[in-house]
């Protein structure tokens, strides 16, 4: 007896795969594909099914801004109005500084800058 091959994933499958890669629940995607539950949990069992789940969810990750990069952004924040928001951008700043770096701490013998604000004052 030879195995056979599946068969591929119909449209349906594939739109379940993605919301189940979205994390919606089993039951709400079931409602959305119009399936049971059941029939979620059976096809989570196929090995192509389950890939196509992993690989959306993968792809929502790899789409999401990470901490670093969402504190660049901050670097940049500006108030309604277009002015720039310099609360949300020195504490953007301050956090960024304080972050690991990956190549190790700093030396604490290296000098460190002076950072000057527009009034003139040193940040030390």
């Amino acid at each position: 007896m030879t195995p056979t091959t599946p068969k591929p994933l119909t449209p349906q499958q594939v739109r379940a795969a993605d919301l189940l890669g979205r994390n919606w629940t089993g039951e709400r995607v079931a409602a959305e594909v119009g399936v049971s539950a059941k029939t979620i949990q059976r096809w989570g069992k196929r090995a192509d099914f389950a890939a196509q789940v992993k690989e959306r969810r993968d792809a929502l990750l790899a789409e999401m801004p990470n901490a670093k990069a969402t504190l660049e952004s901050g670097l940049s924040a500006t108030k309604s109005n277009g002015d720039p928001d310099w609360q949300i951008r020195i504490k953007a700043a301050q956090l960024l500084m304080t972050t690991a770096d990956p190549n190790g701490p700093p030396d604490p013998d290296e000098d460190r800058p002076t950072f000057i604000y527009r009034d003139g004052l040193d940040a030390d």
